[in-house]
């Protein structure tokens, strides 16, 4: 991560920036004014999650909103290729909102909820899922939030994948290989990670006829969440030599 000279201790969101200002919202405000006793002149270090730190002085607290005068302003700069993890949410959504913290922890462009013919969870919270996003965006001083993309069946991530990415499928196989036998650093990637009772024999034919890789993991039973975090850490591994 590049943030040049600035020094970060704690980091705030907003995307409420305009004209040299920003607000924080009631949630943010509560943490700053009530928590941290911060008042009017005190600097914060925020961010809109598309990639800008600022840092800015409190001028105005009211009863919802706390207003930030900008003094600065530096772009985080972002990664060379982008990983994107398509993965069918799990029975508990305790173990995916562990995933979408780790994953936006280590760096990660898109998080897509994939429903499979095996999933045994077919609903999302995409708003929970955003929240939980933002604060680990915050805690791990990332200028970016991952892109939680709306709920898609298998087959539309599938057939909609676009060929410009290499696309790989998790499964323990014969066929599987290594990334660092396959991928190319600074490549953009997406890989399909399958629900507990793992990937239907029609959906990985289905994702083979299309240009999916079947991708080792190593020779672990990986639960879900943890499939899908050691998918993100390897490629980000492989983009490090």
């Amino acid at each position: 991560m590049n943030t040049n000279h600035l020094q970060i201790d704690l980091l705030f969101f907003t995307e409420l920036i305009s004209d040299g200002r920003a607000c924080l919202d009631a949630e943010e405000m509560r943490h700053a004014i009530t928590v941290l006793r911060k008042k009017v002149g005190d600097e914060l270090a925020f961010t809109d999650g598309k990639g800008m730190f600022y840092t800015g002085l409190i001028e105005k607290v009211t009863k919802k909103e706390t207003w930030l005068e900008i003094v600065s302003a530096q772009l985080q700069t972002p990664q060379p290729y982008q990983v994107n993890i398509a993965v069918a949410p799990t029975k508990s959504f305790d173990r995916m909102e562990w995933c979408i913290e780790k994953l936006t922890e280590v760096g990660i462009h898109a998080i897509i909820p994939m429903f499979c013919e095996r999933s045994e969870r077919q609903k999302w919270n995409a708003d929970r899922a955003r929240k939980i996003a933002i604060s680990a965006m915050k805690q791990s001083k990332r200028a970016y939030i991952p892109e939680c993309a709306s709920p898609m069946k298998f087959t539309e991530v599938v057939t909609n994948a676009t060929s410009s990415s290499i696309k790989y499928i998790a499964l323990q196989s014969a066929e599987s290989i290594s990334a660092g036998k396959h991928y190319k650093p600074g490549s953009d990637v997406l890989i399909l990670i399958g629900p507990e009772g793992d990937f239907t024999d029609k959906e990985i034919s289905m994702a083979s006829s299309v240009g999916f890789v079947p991708l080792s993991l190593g020779g672990s039973r990986l639960r879900t969440e943890t499939a899908a975090l050691v998918a993100a850490t390897t490629i980000h591994a492989l983009n490090q030599k």
